[in-house]
């Protein structure tokens, strides 16, 4: 845990951002241990121009439209292993959206096969799954990370 400590610092004081990859073993405490990534070596690191934090419906709609536009420098940083951020965080019985199904729709993909006027968690999350699938937007998602810190570098303008 010293050694993880010591390198997130190094690692926050050479890059402009510090990424957390979560473990799928969580500690006894029910928190995830840490690895930092990228590497601390510069000549590892890619410097992406843009970094979408979440791949809720907003992560999923940004990846689209830069993909859209032609723009590729740019990755999704996503915490838990899929997608659907609210969606797929909150489970409870009755979860649901409280705006009209077709107009929860994203633009790009509109759906006309929900089955309630108010679609319920499940299928908003299946909704948001199969776009990702449609627009093969998972390439771009790297599932299991989450942005710690991001820093803007004055001497090389990143």
């Amino acid at each position: 845990a010293e050694k993880q400590q010591e390198q997130a610092k190094k690692a926050d004081l050479e890059t402009s951002s510090v990424v957390k990859k979560v473990n799928e073993n969580s500690s006894s405490d029910g928190r995830n241990e840490q690895v930092i990534v990228p590497s601390v070596q510069k000549s590892d690191v890619h410097i992406y121009d843009t970094i979408v934090v979440g791949a809720g419906i907003s992560g999923i709609a940004a990846a689209y439209k830069m993909n859209q536009a032609g723009y590729h420098d740019y990755v999704v940083l996503e915490k838990a292993d899929r997608v659907g951020g609210t969606w797929r965080d909150n489970n409870y019985p009755g979860c649901g959206c409280d705006v009209p199904s077709a107009l929860y729709s994203f633009s790009f993909a509109p759906s006309h096969q929900w089955s309630h006027l108010f679609a319920k968690q499940p299928e908003i999350l299946s909704y948001l799954e199969r776009v990702v699938e449609q627009f093969e937007l998972q390439d771009k998602i790297r599932f299991q990370y989450e942005l710690l810190s991001a820093k803007w570098n004055e001497e090389e303008n990143i």
